[in-house]
């Protein structure tokens, strides 16, 4: 029985595949948790406390989901900010004074992000990006590690931070069964920022496994943007690769890069991390290749593949020769 959830009808990667880049949380690392806690939070303090609301349904970990599917966030400041948006624009009468459900919401807003979530309430009404993100870090890092990692005590939470919650998703063995794949070369792409690498990478073992060169964070680059992907290709120098994500970004940035300059020389092939029947449907529809229920199956999924190539080959060979 294959590993894979869904492969594409008549995929065939190539013999010189030799690449894969990762993203981060919901792929290597579960960050997930830890990370929509924090925007959970976030969004009812700022609303509590920088605007005295108190009557406003609060935001759940389906509605981050549904708005990460539909795209145009780099990171959860942004979800986080833009989601307070959205409860803001309803205290003030939009959608007749109640916000819609998380699937009709995040419809609404194509794929936009920001860019939308701007058009809901005047600029003089918002609150800051700066203080979103400020907010959104006491809560992911804890009062305590939030002054050991930016120097200055923290303004608005005391309690500990929900990194605590944060674990590997592959198994020790993972990356030694990738390279037995015929993986050789590995690189990260994530949406996360340089100061919050430290931890998945120590665990990981990525200094043993990745160039440091080729992890790209989102201070260098943001996604959906295939530069991301082209930093990882110049310190890796691969022939082909897969890279592997859990959200609507990730999947955008390979179909860009495939329209790209690189992408005519260096193909690559989305592998989408999709444990969920909904999230499955959707990537098929919008140009996933490989859908997969963990990123830990992935070395048996390329085995399997490169098995199915080599016995179509041989079929090939053979009937020609008759």
């Amino acid at each position: 029985m294959s590993k894979a959830i869904w492969v594409r009808p008549g995929l065939r990667l190539p013999e010189d595949l030799d690449t894969v880049v990762f993203d981060m949380d919901g792929v290597l690392w579960d960050g997930q948790v830890s990370c929509s806690y924090s925007v959970v939070d976030t969004v009812d303090y700022l609303l509590r406390h920088e605007y005295g609301l108190t009557d406003f349904r609060p935001v759940t970990l389906e509605e981050q989901a549904a708005f990460k599917r539909a795209g145009g966030f780099n990171d959860d400041w942004d979800l986080s900010w833009a989601l307070t948006i959205t409860r803001l624009a309803a205290a003030r009468g939009h959608w007749g004074g109640k916000v819609p459900t998380p699937e009709v919401l995040a419809a609404e807003s194509r794929g936009e992000g920001v860019a939308w979530a701007e058009k809901l309430v005047p600029e003089r009404d918002r609150p800051s990006h700066d203080l979103a993100r400020e907010v959104f870090n006491e809560f992911y890092w804890g009062a305590e590690r939030y002054r050991e990692v930016f120097g200055k005590p923290a303004s608005h939470v005391t309690a500990p931070g929900y990194i605590r919650m944060e674990r590997p998703l592959v198994s020790r063995d993972f990356f030694d069964r990738l390279r037995e794949s015929g993986i050789r070369r590995v690189g990260i792409a994530t949406g996360r920022h340089s100061h919050e690498m430290a931890e998945p990478a120590r665990e990981l073992r990525l200094a043993e496994i990745v160039p440091e060169s080729a992890i790209i964070t989102s201070d260098e680059v943001q996604k959906p943007d295939p530069a991301m992907l082209q930093r990882a290709m110049n310190a890796l120098g691969g022939r082909a690769g897969l890279f592997v994500g859990d959200t609507k970004d990730d999947l955008e940035m390979v179909l860009r890069w495939r329209k790209s300059d690189p992408g005519d020389c260096i193909p690559f092939w989305a592998v989408m991390v999709a444990p969920e029947p909904t999230e499955q449907e959707f990537y098929k529809g919008d140009g996933a290749d490989i859908l997969i229920g963990t990123a830990d199956v992935l070395p048996e999924v390329i085995q399997e593949l490169r098995a199915n190539h080599a016995a179509g080959t041989a079929k090939t060979t053979e009937e020609r020769n008759r």
